[in-house]
């Protein structure tokens, strides 16, 4: 695992959590967010800055030429279940959506479908829960891919 420092202007926050920033950039960035991820963010979940991180981070790596699938990936039933299984494959899909494993909240992959990384989004200060500390080496090595922290910080 490694980490990384993503400032973030401090006022997108609070509009954030207003519910003004979501509805911009679901539209903007239509090929990221799916309907699924703007329920989430739709939901009174935002006036806690929940989901702020993990959208703005997808929209750093995404504006960086990756793709990116947000929060929820590789649940049965969902619409990019199918590009999980094509990065991976069977075993390592069936693998990360196992219940016993403890999901990063972004897949980064590139435009021939190669697997980046797994980013997992905390606000500079906020440590690793237990499970994430007892899964995240397994998925590195399982799937043979690294974990980005990404550490959000306000100025």
């Amino acid at each position: 695992m490694s980490e990384y420092i993503l400032p973030y202007p401090k006022e997108l926050l609070g509009l954030w959590r207003k519910g003004l920033v979501h509805r911009v950039w679901f539209w903007q960035y239509k090929g990221l967010f799916n309907q699924l991820d703007f329920d989430n963010a739709d939901g009174p979940q935002h006036r806690e800055g929940m989901h702020f991180g993990e959208w703005f981070t997808a929209i750093d790596f995404w504006t960086k030429g990756y793709k990116v699938l947000t929060e929820k990936y590789g649940l049965p039933g969902r619409k990019n279940s199918s590009t999980l299984m094509r990065i991976l494959g069977p075993a390592g899909a069936t693998f990360l959506t196992s219940g016993s494993v403890c999901r990063p909240d972004l897949m980064v992959y590139g435009p021939t479908y190669n697997l980046h990384s797994f980013v997992e989004v905390k606000r500079l200060r906020e440590p690793l829960t237990d499970n994430q500390k007892k899964t995240f080496p397994i998925i590195e090595t399982t799937l043979g891919c690294q974990i980005l922290i990404v550490r959000l910080k306000p100025v």
